[in-house]
């Protein structure tokens, strides 16, 4: 909510105030004003005459404005929440240095609005607040009355708007000491929209959850407060949350939304205390995306990059011992991928070279697996020259030619290289050394696995 969307209407009650403050003058209210009521806690002996001045003037004002409040004219005197109330503001704009002239009616029109609230009348109070806002735009009084709206909102668990609330005053009013205590009703609304806390439409009426409306409160409390202690624990929650409505809605928006913000914690905050499991989210967040040993294996490497992480730097963890359990069992998957395309170079391709480097991996990645001892096999077959058996496809077309190193040489590569001295393939270079000897071509020397 900014503040051109706030309500703009005006309270005749307030302006006849106003009015009565400019003809009477403030300075009648330093002792020469009498009241017969006492909306505020009685000045003591050691209060200073700037701030009894204030309590007059808005015990003035008070006056003026209560009969047609809605409110009974003896709380004002006797509820010790508002005259404690009225104490926190009294004391807020003495600190500031804001004159009581300019400072009186805003505090008696919040005091009012207060009591309203506290007597129930949350219609009268928000539209009491707004007013204060539309009036006294560029005033610390508008930081409050918006903070105290927000408050109302979250009540009635109208989430949206409360947070509107608190995110214009932070936004309006960012030096405002009611910004931190603005930030904090934020987070606890974002919370209560994670957890599914149904929202009543107007404050009655039940309506749909939507927790897909914390991820975008989170980033804006992020970046609300980039540098406070909470700020960690949004980024966390932003990733656990997005991580659940992705496995929810199988959205994978979502899950980059999680990886994104678990990301960012651990690497603006690594001595945060959900640095731990922000590891262990990202692991089962990249392991969610891991389909078989037959498919693309970049989610189960960057899995394992997480899994060992976590249990190297956190090997006292009540769960590094889980975090190197899934460690080799995602590598054992990964291990048996590369048995696959071993297989598909060995059986389909008779690239002898490839299937060799694929199993040769699948071995060096974990050399205990099953796939590791079938990959065993497989080079032991390869070193022999046995090859594997024709398919049916084989059969009609014949076998893929057996590709040697020579084959795979980069063509447009081979003039620069001769004019270097070097040869290529076969050819003889035109440089010879002084005895006539020839340098020996690139392929001299190398001998297909699959031959004798």
């Amino acid at each position: 909510m900014t503040r051109k969307n706030l309500r703009t209407k005006k309270s005749s009650v307030w302006l006849a105030a106003a009015m009565l403050a400019g003809t009477l003058g403030l300075a009648g209210f330093s002792g020469c004003v009498s009241t017969g009521l006492v909306p505020l806690s009685v000045a003591s002996n050691t209060e200073t005459g700037e701030k009894e001045e204030l309590r007059r003037a808005v015990a003035q004002f008070i006056q003026d404005g209560a009969s047609d409040s809605g409110v009974a004219e003896e709380v004002f005197s006797t509820d010790e929440k508002i005259n404690t109330y009225a104490d926190f503001l009294m004391e807020f704009s003495l600190k500031k240095g804001v004159p009581a002239k300019d400072s009186a009616l805003p505090i008696a029109m919040l005091v009012i609005a207060y009591a309203q609230e506290q007597d129930d009348a949350i219609d009268a109070a928000l539209s009491s607040y707004s007013d204060i806002v539309y009036l006294f735009p560029d005033s610390d009084f508008a930081a409050e009355a918006l903070y105290r709206q927000g408050v109302i909102y979250s009540a009635r668990r109208q989430f949206p708007t409360a947070f509107d609330c608190f995110s214009a005053l932070e936004d309006a009013y960012p030096a405002s000491p009611r910004v931190d205590d603005a930030i904090v009703q934020a987070y606890l609304v974002t919370e209560m929209v994670r957890k599914g806390v149904r929202p009543l439409k107007g404050g009655w009426l039940p309506w749909f959850k939507d927790r897909t409306l914390a991820l975008d409160y989170y980033d804006r409390l992020y970046a609300m407060a980039p540098h406070l202690p909470i700020s960690p624990r949004l980024l966390y929650h932003k990733g656990k949350l997005a991580f659940d409505l992705s496995r929810e809605w199988f959205s994978f928006d979502k899950t980059l939304d999680a990886i994104d913000a678990l990301e960012r914690m651990i690497s603006i905050y690594p001595d945060a205390k959900f640095v731990p499991d922000a590891y262990l989210e990202l692991a089962r967040t990249y392991e969610a995306g891991v389909v078989g040993a037959d498919w693309d294996q970049l989610s189960t490497r960057r899995a394992i990059n997480y899994y060992t992480d976590f249990y190297s730097l956190f090997p006292d963890h009540r769960l590094a011992e889980y975090a190197y359990e899934k460690t080799v069992t995602l590598t054992n998957l990964l291990a048996e991928n590369r048995l696959v395309f071993g297989d598909f170079y060995y059986s389909r391709h008779n690239n002898l070279r490839a299937a060799l480097t694929f199993y040769n991996e699948a071995v060096t990645l974990a050399p205990d697996s099953p796939a590791s001892k079938i990959a065993q096999e497989r080079i032991e077959r390869i070193r022999r020259g046995e090859r594997s058996e024709r398919t049916l496809v084989d059969w009609i077309f014949g076998r893929y030619p057996n590709y040697d190193a020579t084959d795979y040489l980069d063509a447009p590569s081979q003039k620069p290289l001769d004019e270097m001295g070097f040869r290529s393939g076969n050819a003889v270079s035109p440089e010879t050394d002084s005895a006539g000897t020839s340098e020996s071509s690139a392929a001299d020397g190398f001998q297909n696995p699959g031959e004798n």
